[in-house]
């Protein structure tokens, strides 16, 4: 016990000494990047990873398109998010920040002073430009902070988004341009678990699998937990079909791409804001912080750097803004959560990762620890724990917990030290940053995609 205590100590202790000041993040704009290589961010909302081929999903073919860009793509087989929720995980890959650090929640928007991506990449002379599918990547919280144009009210679907920049990207493919886009495709439509693809992927893998019940699980109108193994397979499938009807539009926008000889010199970036829980662990949504909700996809092709390489190491959507700014050259950015992983892409390094996953919402209360090989969960509610071996249950169905020894007990101390940190922080934040109620507009929105119910 001794031990363990003055573990605990040390831990807290290193936590205080690297809190990151978020608003000293800041980056000269007199030290321009050494390369004026374009960047394309997709980011493929809800897209789980363990859906498509190139992570070892084999019952249906959902992603020829996005296997085939693995094989020129540097693919991150642990890419974990701080938050399975779209607002928190976007406001995370354009900070480089913890949500705690970068202060962002449904009522409470980016603060002054917190430099975001787009916002560094402008001032090195860098086009900017997103087009969001609306929902929590509206403006109103700040994610459009940097951007030249930013098109995010509405919800308009990947055949629409993807579209909309070509005459801009003709305009601009002579000078370097940052350009995100962000698509719901996958995403569930409304409160339940349904999942609408288009035609002609509508039906694909599930016409034969709809039985009686399917209908009122669906549209919740009878409890998730009543659901058939049958239903489940059903609502399982619908999510395949919405991933393949992804996939069809990711191909036509690389085809694009490719046609404008844009695709062989931009850095171009595929990324997922959370996975789907599909009844593995008791629910079909992302309210949940098992592998399955905190696992992104995330696949980087890199020019100059070998495709078809993959990466086991734990990495974070906190990661990411530090790993582009190296990659373009730029100067690496203090005060920040993040680590560039740009040594892991070029198969230079590899490191012990580890990746932080919380979820607060509602009267949810849940951290969760992921490193190479294990991941520990702890209920601030309920003080259930579970710990996982990843090297042997990769579906996370083995609870070793609270069974695990030392090991255990060094996640469980690491897991509290963040989380005093996390309380400590948002309590402040609180005091400091009085909450502003949604609109009646942008609430409808949220509902739409099955939020706030």
């Amino acid at each position: 016990m001794q031990r363990l205590a003055l573990v605990a100590l040390l831990l807290v202790a290193c936590s205080a000494e690297s809190a990151p000041d978020p608003t000293a993040a800041s980056i000269p704009a007199s030290a321009p990047p050494k390369s004026d290589r374009s960047i394309i961010l997709i980011s493929l909302d809800t897209l789980r990873a363990d859906y498509i081929g190139l992570y070892g999903y084999r019952k249906h073919r959902t992603s020829p398109t996005l296997d085939a860009f693995a094989r020129e793509s540097v693919v991150f087989d642990a890419s974990m998010v701080t938050e399975p929720v779209t607002l928190t995980s976007h406001m995370g890959l354009m900070t480089g920040l913890y949500p705690h650090h970068h202060g962002v929640s449904d009522t409470s928007k980016l603060p002054a002073g917190i430099e975001t991506l787009a916002e560094r990449l402008r001032g090195f002379g860098y086009a900017t430009r997103a087009h969001a599918d609306g929902g929590y990547m509206r403006p109103r919280w700040g994610i459009d902070r940097g951007f030249d144009h930013y098109r995010g009210n509405q919800r308009r679907g990947a055949r629409r988004v993807f579209k909309e920049p070509r005459t801009w990207i003709r305009e601009h493919q002579d000078r370097p341009f940052f350009l995100f886009l962000h698509v719901y495709d996958a995403h569930n439509v409304g409160k339940g678990p349904r999942y609408v693809a288009k035609r002609p992927f509508r039906g694909l893998f599930s016409r034969r699998l709809r039985s009686r019940s399917t209908a009122a699980v669906v549209k919740s109108m009878v409890p998730h937990f009543l659901a058939t193994d049958r239903d489940k397979a059903f609502i399982r499938a619908t999510y395949a079909e919405s991933v393949r009807d992804l996939d069809a539009q990711i191909r036509d926008l690389f085809a694009f791409l490719k046609r404008r000889g844009v695709w062989d010199d931009a850095l171009i970036i595929l990324w997922s804001d959370h996975g789907e829980g599909l009844f593995d662990h008791g629910t079909f949504g992302h309210d949940q912080v098992f592998e399955h909700t905190a696992r992104s996809v995330l696949m980087m092709k890199v020019p100059g750097v070998e495709g078809g390489r993959r990466v086991a190491s734990v990495v974070r959507e906190i990661d990411i803004l530090p790993t582009i700014l190296e990659l373009v050259g730029a100067p690496p950015v203090e005060g920040i959560d993040g680590r560039s992983f740009a040594a892991l892409l070029r198969g230079e390094a590899t490191h012990e990762g580890f990746a932080i996953t919380k979820l607060t919402r509602s009267t949810k209360r849940l951290f969760s620890l992921r490193t190479d090989t294990h991941r520990y969960i702890w209920d601030g509610n309920t003080n259930e724990s579970f710990l996982f071996d990843h090297r042997v249950d990769p579906d996370e169905t083995q609870n070793l917990s609270p069974s695990g020894g030392d090991l255990e007990a060094g996640l469980h101390v690491r897991v509290l030290a963040w989380m005093e940190e996390y309380d400590s922080t948002m309590a402040t934040r609180a005091q400091a940053q009085p909450a502003v109620p949604l609109d009646a507009e942008t609430r409808d929105a949220l509902e739409a995609l099955g939020y706030l119910n």
